[in-house]
């Protein structure tokens, strides 16, 4: 009998957020730390965002963004997902409840077009800034985009079952 293979990966969100996180990321890949990262693609590109697409052997996934920042959609053409002035909606309790899905897939698909244009290559896998997936109409979006790029998405989905019913992979356990 053939033993399933088993996979650890360590992943360090929040990449391009700041040049201190970015640098500290980098540092745990040289040190053969962290094997894979996700990366903030709406943000002011740090000066590691370069280096960081330079390592050939690591994950690099996509680290959706709605609730820092700025969008990378004019904010005429996501209204509900911003501030007046065009920022995004600080994250609330259920405050995606009353955001339109063709605003938030908007969005997502600008940053996923943005992330393959800068790395010339597709994410190893999707996720999401402060666990916003988990909120029902965010996470419909996501599998939405996970299931017609034919991405993983990383991090528990709202139910695991659930996603591999729909075709999407995603991680069987993990810890933070």
């Amino acid at each position: 009998m053939l033993a399933k293979k088993k996979f650890l990966i360590i992943n360090a969100d929040d990449f391009n957020l700041t040049a201190g996180i970015s640098r500290a990321i980098c540092a745990a890949v040289d040190t053969g730390v962290v094997t894979s990262t996700s990366v903030f693609i709406n943000e002011k590109a740090t000066p590691y965002l370069k280096k960081v697409k330079a390592y050939h052997s690591l994950g690099i996934g996509l680290h959706f963004n709605i609730t820092s920042g700025s969008p990378l959609s004019k904010p005429q053409d996501v209204k509900t997902l911003v501030t007046r002035r065009g920022t995004f909606l600080a994250k609330e309790k259920n405050c995606f409840n009353q955001t339109a899905s063709a605003d938030i897939f908007k969005e997502l698909n600008s940053q996923f077009k943005k992330f393959c244009a800068f790395f010339g290559r597709m994410p190893t896998h999707i996720d999401s800034h402060h666990h916003v997936h988990y909120n029902k109409t965010v996470y419909n979006v996501i599998i939405q985009l996970a299931k017609q790029y034919r991405i993983p998405i990383r991090r528990r989905c709202r139910d695991g079952k659930a996603c591999r019913s729909e075709g999407v992979l995603t991680t069987d356990y993990m810890y933070a």
